[in-house]
């Protein structure tokens, strides 16, 4: 990223906006916060703003979102964090597009991205407060003195779980880019990697080869399968399906971001499969990947300026079920 915030004055109330360039260290560790705008974004760098954020912010003066991933960031012994708001300047197209096309890197250079799952907007805050699920909580000591705690609470059902940043297009290519997410949410803590996907309580364990424990991430609403490196063609395919099926169910503020916000999927699937893109499609399994449906013909939009045969000129949800019965 061009600019980062450093957070090493956070505890005495000021975070700055900082250009990398001028860092002793050419890429040092950041995280990245993924987060949904909400109808209004009160706080953002502009041209006219640049020069203030670069001299210092008052961490009073934050949205709770971005007060609450400043927090999680230090409490995780991170200096400098990610915020595409602040970190953009938003009325220059100029630096919007330079930052835009850089969107892959930027997540997938982080060393973890903070993710308001939970929260539909800056004010929804990152849940750090501890979680009131609990029913009972039983605390033992072992003879040997090791202390240990049993609690129980009630099961969670993804109904439970409150996920609005889940529905935001932008997102999707930040789960999948991210090498390391830490979901926020109002019932618990997630852990998701390119390896396991864990949760707080347990209730969910499930490793990079599909196994798992207990509940279904899918059920929960999270997307878990996102390393497709080392596997065949045929799981990659499925991959890319489960991710355009996802993906096509999004919403989108502008609907023309419906392809830069898919570019940087599509870079990371065509490095990892050596496969040629072809607007959503690809080359190799052209003839499965033409095998989309419309979820629901009735509610589905028609976008003009794309080719029919792509699933991206339909507006709404997309259905690859029938190309599980193509060899």
């Amino acid at each position: 990223p061009s600019r980062l915030l450093d957070l090493q004055e956070f505890e005495n109330g000021r975070i700055c906006l900082v250009n990398t360039t001028s860092l002793q260290t050419p890429l040092p560790e950041y995280f990245t916060l993924s987060h949904c705008w909400g109808k209004h974004q009160s706080l953002k760098t502009t041209q006219l703003t640049l020069v203030k954020h670069q001299e210092g912010l008052s961490v009073s003066d934050l949205p709770r979102t971005y007060s609450d991933a400043n927090k999680a960031a230090r409490r995780l012994g991170a200096q400098y964090l990610w915020i595409d708001s602040l970190c953009i300047v938003q009325d220059s197209n100029e630096d919007w597009e330079r930052e835009a096309q850089a969107m892959a890197s930027i997540y997938q250079n982080s060393a973890l991205t903070i993710s308001a799952t939970s929260s539909s907007d800056g004010q929804g805050g990152c849940y750090l407060e501890r979680h009131t699920g609990t029913i009972e909580a039983i605390s033992k000591t072992t003879q040997n003195g090791y202390r240990y705690s049993v609690k129980l609470r009630d099961r969670i059902v993804g109904k439970n779980i409150a996920k609005p940043l889940l529905k935001r297009g932008w997102v999707l290519q930040e789960t999948v880019l991210s090498r390391r997410i830490l979901h926020l949410t109002s019932n618990q803590i997630f852990w998701q990697c390119k390896e396991c996907f864990l949760s707080e309580d347990g209730s969910v364990a499930q490793d990079d080869t599909g196994s798992r424990i207990g509940l279904s991430t899918q059920g929960l609403g999270f997307i878990s399968e996102i390393d497709v490196s080392d596997k065949t063609s045929r799981t990659r395919m499925s991959m890319w399906h489960t991710w355009i099926e996802d993906y096509s169910n999004r919403t989108f503020t502008y609907e023309k971001d419906r392809l830069p916000a898919l570019a940087g999927l599509i870079q990371y699937y065509q490095v990892n499969t050596k496969d040629t893109p072809l607007i959503g499609l690809w080359i190799s399994t052209l003839h499965l990947d033409l095998a989309w449906s419309v979820g629901d013909p009735e509610q589905a939009g028609k976008l003009v300026e794309l080719p029919s045969w792509t699933w991206i000129s339909v507006r709404g949800g997309i259905d690859y079920s029938s190309a599980d019965d193509i060899d």
